[in-house]
């Protein structure tokens, strides 16, 4: 079983047949009512501030994702005097180098905009607090399924904001996690959230618009469904 084309595509180079059944999600725990005390709040952001939200493992390439993430959000503060907050949810190897970095950017800012939290269990809440998402893989689709925008990055490379037009292609390249069409470039995500800043009534319809086609695709039943026959027919196959 392959999660993405890519893995796919990969797998066949060693002639490996498998079948493509994407990772997925319950939508409905992703829409109930959740935690009533404010993530915002609690880590002393402005109710009305522009807040990213990136989870990640922070390890390998995606630690240069979030590298870029904060430089970005830095150089928006700084230059384009935005009021952003960045949150980065998750932990790995290179954690600790990451909080320095934080660290110097919120003092060079004179005020905190990069909150670091580390591992978390209720990243749900995080998300629904989040103006956009950044991220790739079942991060996007739990994003997706909070109907959230989201802005596809990983391990490859950069995609972008997702929206009706151009989630499959998104899917085709699993978010930007196993394969790519741009580089992650921080210059891409400079430009893109500067645009999602000033432009929140659209940035607020891409999350919506991916959501329907997400929701059957992405679907944790149906795709249930498929591994077990998948299972049902090797042992058929094999017996």
């Amino acid at each position: 079983i392959s999660v993405s084309q890519p893995t796919y595509d990969w797998l066949l180079e060693y002639n490996v047949a498998s079948t493509v059944v994407p990772n997925a999600v319950k939508f409905t725990d992703f829409m109930q009512t959740r935690n009533s005390e404010s993530i915002k709040q609690s880590l002393g952001i402005d109710e009305n501030a522009f807040t990213i939200v990136y989870c990640s493992r922070i390890a390998w390439d995606k630690t240069k994702v979030a590298e870029n993430l904060l430089k970005v959000c830095r150089d928006l503060v700084r230059i384009e005097n935005l009021d952003i907050h960045l949150i980065i949810i998750g932990d790995g190897p290179d954690f600790n180098q990451l909080v320095g970095v934080a660290d110097r950017i919120n003092s060079l800012l004179g005020k905190k905009h990069i909150h670091l939290v580390g591992s978390k269990t209720n990243v749900i809440d995080y998300y629904m607090e989040a103006d956009c998402v950044v991220g790739t893989g079942r991060v996007a689709i739990e994003a997706i399924a909070c109907k959230k925008p989201v802005f596809a990055a990983g391990n490859n490379g950069y995609f972008g904001l997702l929206n009706c037009d151009n989630i499959e292609n998104a899917w085709r390249v699993y978010f930007g996690d196993h394969k790519s069409l741009k580089s992650n470039n921080a210059s891409f995500l400079y430009s893109d959230l500067k645009y999602a800043y000033n432009n929140r009534d659209d940035l607020a319809m891409s999350g919506e618009s991916c959501y329907e086609w997400s929701k059957n695709f992405f679907d944790i039943i149906s795709n249930t469904d498929k591994i077990i026959q998948i299972y049902l027919n090797t042992i058929r196959n094999n017996s």
